[in-house]
């Protein structure tokens, strides 16, 4: 695939990009649904925008209006590459890289040239790397949403995904406290819990309504 031939200068088109609507998602994993690119987009926006504010909670400024932009709009492109490359697994992308030498910069080559605003949001994140490591947190926790309710029945397979994802937010609340002390990093376990167990207003409400 020649990309300089075969996409225009902005990329994706609009016709393109709700295509995510229809890219498949976990398929090296026993799921009892599916999840397309389009699905975990909006949630990796709901939870980077949640995340980012409690982050704030500790400080005494606010996120800013381009805090959230870069975050919401991280979560709505990141993954549309995947309409052309498919979904590889993170195991074996991690083993492509080691394997060849060239393959990140590969990689990288042709999702900025599918998606030109991904070199707008990493120049926004270089001179904020906690807005990167949010929508990090952001893609995990959504994962993890959704494979808590949607795991099939390879318990072993299950209990292993869990736990790498588990072991990743340890260590980027670890790495990351010491790196910004000043924000509240505690709000990672904080959301997991949230998102796993939290209050649900739909589930007051469906106890309460008198039908």
């Amino acid at each position: 695939m020649n990309l300089s031939e075969n996409t225009n200068a902005n990329g994706f088109t609009v016709r393109d990009r709700i295509r995510s609507r229809n890219v498949k998602r976990w398929h090296t994993c026993d799921t009892v649904k599916e999840q397309t690119v389009a699905d975990h987009s909006h949630g990796v926006g709901i939870i980077a925008e949640e995340m980012l504010e409690r982050l704030f909670s500790n400080s005494d400024t606010n996120p800013t209006i381009e805090d959230r932009y870069f975050v919401l709009k991280y979560s709505q492109v990141h993954d549309l590459p995947e309409i052309v490359c498919g979904d590889l697994s993170s195991v074996f992308k991690k083993w492509l890289s080691k394997k060849s030498t060239d393959f990140d910069e590969i990689l990288n080559m042709v999702e900025a040239k599918l998606v030109p605003e991904l070199n707008m949001i990493k120049t926004a994140f270089a001179s904020k790397p906690y807005l990167a490591t949010v929508c990090k947190i952001a893609d995990i926790l959504e994962g993890y949403s959704f494979i808590t309710l949607s795991m099939g029945l390879d318990e072993q397979h299950n209990a292993h995904i869990i736990e790498k994802m588990d072991d990743a937010l340890v260590q980027i609340e670890t790495d990351n406290a010491k790196a910004y002390p000043l924000f509240n990093w505690a709000a990672i376990s904080e959301l997991k819990h949230d998102i796993l167990h939290g209050r649900s207003v739909l589930i007051d409400f469906e106890k309460h309504i008198d039908f």
